[in-house]
């Protein structure tokens, strides 16, 4: 009885042969990932690595820029501000806090040499609202915020506050701007007036509809009025006197008045007054 209890809880070959690929393929499957996590483990420490050699590499490059003289000339030709200027916004704060003491001592360094030229053309330095101070910002943020392509083209150029040109391109630019405005403003006043006028002329076809079909009914109903009035009259009971009665009978008698022909009457004379 053991015997052939077991060989019932047996595994046919063809289930057991499926069993074993489905576990062959498992196995592959896992090892394949396992390899995978390897390899994107290394290549993360790789990336790593570099990231903080570049920094290191970088941020050495700051220091020997801050070390170096420089002259505004310099700085107008490698445009180098430019790029040290979009360092300052960097995700490592030491880069960032380079990059900002460079960018403003290059400003410094700027300003200067534009008052130093002032006085040594013989011109006399306006107070730091007037003009030289403007100009000398405005010099300060060409050089440290253009921006060029690979090609050495500016890209984005600003409107110089002391240019008569820019000056007198920007008045051009708002006036059409201005004018545009009030060319759309007229045009939209104008299509509001005409779909009033289109409304109103509306609204009037609609009354005039009303009064033509309420005047046509009135119409015929005094058409019809003559006709009544002569149908109730041939049945009133004051022509049915007979012949044979005496002259003076109908004299003496009254008339007794039809209700239904003086309603008839008093609607024709309310009709006839509001003609």
């Amino acid at each position: 009885g053991g015997g052939r209890s077991g060989a019932a809880m047996s595994l046919p070959s063809e289930d057991l042969g499926r069993l074993h690929r489905t576990l062959q393929d498992a196995v592959s499957a896992e090892a394949d990932a396992a390899a995978e996590v390897e390899r994107l483990e290394s290549q993360l420490k790789l990336a790593l690595t570099t990231a903080k050699s570049k920094r290191s590499e970088l941020l050495s490059v700051l220091d020997e820029l801050s070390k170096r003289p420089v002259t505004v000339t310099a700085l107008q030709k490698t445009l180098v501000g430019v790029t040290v200027n979009g360092l300052r916004k960097h995700e490592s704060s030491a880069v960032a806090a380079k990059s900002e003491t460079l960018v403003r001592s290059w400003k410094s360094l700027v300003e200067s040499n534009s008052t130093w030229g002032s006085l040594t053309n013989g011109s006399t330095p306006q107070s730091p609202g007037g003009g030289s101070s403007s100009k000398r910002k405005s010099t300060a943020m060409d050089i440290l915020d253009e921006v060029r392509d690979e090609h050495g083209r500016v890209e984005r150029r600003r409107a110089h506050i002391d240019s008569h040109e820019d000056q007198l391109a920007l008045k051009e630019a708002a006036e059409a701007e201005r004018m545009w405005e009030d060319a759309m403003g007229r045009t939209s006043r104008r299509d509001e007036e005409a779909a009033r006028r289109a409304s109103a002329e509306k609204l009037r076809e609609r009354y005039r509809c009303i009064e033509e079909t309420k005047r046509g009914r009135e119409i015929e109903v005094l058409a019809k009025i003559p006709k009544a009035c002569k149908a109730i009259s041939g049945r009133s009971p004051g022509n049915s006197v007979s012949t044979s009665s005496a002259p003076g009978a109908m004299s003496n008698r009254k008339a007794t008045p039809n209700p239904v022909l003086s309603k008839l009457k008093q609607q024709a004379s309310k009709i006839r007054r509001s003609y």
